[in-house]
């Protein structure tokens, strides 16, 4: 289920990267699941750490691509947008 990116709490944010990695685990994407840790959990919630999570989601898209399925790859882009709402405050 796609998350509101205008509207979607921090909870809401962990609950939807959660479920993307155990989607991830379960089929040893490993590739998806190096570059999600490296900006998940967020360090801070400060723009530096939004940053990072933003790095690690655009990471996962450009880098673990063919692991993915089609609605994996709509949240990820989906995550992606909410991190730059946070950064850039659109």
């Amino acid at each position: 289920m796609p998350i509101d990116i205008e509207r979607a709490t921090l909870e809401e944010i962990n609950a939807e990267v959660r479920r993307l990695i155990e989607a991830w685990c379960d089929r040893r994407c490993l590739r998806a699941l190096r570059d999600v840790f490296a900006g998940w959990p967020l360090a801070n919630h400060l723009t530096d750490g939004w940053a990072s999570f933003m790095d690690a989601m655009k990471n996962v898209r450009a880098m673990a691509r063919a692991e993915l399925t089609e609605e994996e790859l709509n949240a990820v882009d989906d995550l992606v947008r909410v991190a730059e709402r946070a950064i850039y405050r659109r």
